[in-house]
């Protein structure tokens, strides 16, 4: 049980200031690339040939 209890404590330390959100924006900062693909994918010279 003390090391369930330890195990706890430190995932707890990890994660608790950790920002959880779902938004487009979040993500899109969060993968900026995917951002320039969303704007680019079906430009002919940047796109996907």
């Amino acid at each position: 049980m003390q090391k369930n209890n330890a195990a706890y404590a430190l995932l707890h330390a990890t994660v608790k200031d950790y920002r959880f959100s779902f938004a487009e924006e979040e993500f899109y900062e969060q993968q900026p690339e995917e951002r320039l693909r969303q704007q680019f994918g079906d430009d002919p010279l940047w796109g996907n040939k």
